[in-house]
C-alpha cells in the first residue's frame, strides 16, 4: 500500500506548474526583501560610525547587494531608487555616511 509513495522526494517528477509556482514565490519573496532594503536605507542610510565598524567582507557584500538591488530597480525602470542606491553605494566605496532620503 505504500509502496506507492515510496519515491515522494524525487523532484524530478515534480510537475512543472509546481515549479514554476515555487519559481514565482522565491522571487516574490526577493523583490520584497529588495523593497524592505530598499526602504530601510532610503529612511535610515547608515553613520560613519558604522562605516568604520564594518570589515572589508561586509562593506563588499553591502556593495554586491546594492548592485543586485540596482539591477532589479532598472528592471522595474524604478530609476529614482537607483539613483538612491547608487548614491548609498559610492557612500560605501568613499567610506563616509550616507544620509536617509525622502522619496
Amino acid at each position: 500500500m505504500y509502496e506507492d509513495y515510496e519515491d515522494d522526494n524525487n523532484f524530478e517528477k515534480t510537475p512543472e506548474s509546481v515549479n514554476k509556482a515555487i519559481e514565482a514565490w522565491q522571487k516574490m519573496m526577493m523583490r520584497k526583501l529588495v523593497e524592505d532594503n530598499f526602504e530601510n536605507l532610503s529612511t535610515k542610510g547608515f553613520s560613519a560610525m558604522q562605516v568604520q565598524q564594518w570589515g572589508e567582507d561586509e562593506l563588499e557584500v553591502m556593495i554586491e547587494t546594492f548592485n543586485y538591488m540596482i539591477n532589479e530597480f532598472e528592471e522595474e525602470e524604478e530609476y529614482e531608487k537607483c539613483a538612491v542606491l547608487t548614491k548609498a553605494r559610492q557612500a560605501l566605496i568613499d567610506r563616509k555616511p550616507f544620509a536617509g532620503v525622502n522619496i
